[in-house]
């Protein structure tokens, strides 16, 4: 059974697991707040949109499992939205076999004082 989960800014507690990571502007460098989104489970499918002012903060996805945040960052474009699913492709140029595209996602951690919505799915 796939399930949906939805998390915002409004999920945020006094418990969230914190981190300060140095973010690199073209005109400056400044500390910034992180907060770990931990989800219920590990998942392949996901959605990320914040307000404008949330445009160009990364979001640090944990690939890993290890509850850190490492170089596996991702700028959060002028749109304000960043996704990533399965993707099916193949080679044509070998053969027609289908391969698909999976990652393995476990936590996100997103800035401090941006409005987002996040959503995943995740399989039970």
């Amino acid at each position: 059974m796939i399930n949906i989960k939805q998390l915002t800014n409004n999920d945020i507690t006094q418990s969230t697991p914190t981190k300060s990571v140095q973010v690199v502007f073209p005109d400056k460098t400044i500390d910034v707040t992180y907060y770990k989104m931990v989800p219920v489970h590990s998942f392949t499918k996901m959605g990320y949109c914040c307000e404008p002012k949330g445009i160009g903060y990364p979001i640090f996805l944990d690939f890993s499992g290890n509850n850190s945040i490492d170089s596996r960052y991702f700028l959060v474009g002028k749109t304000g939205m960043f996704e990533f699913q399965d993707e099916i492709w193949k080679n044509i140029n070998e053969s027609e076999e289908e391969y698909t595209a999976s990652i393995t996602c476990y936590a996100v951690w997103v800035p401090q004082d941006i409005k987002f919505t996040l959503e995943y799915s995740y399989e039970e």
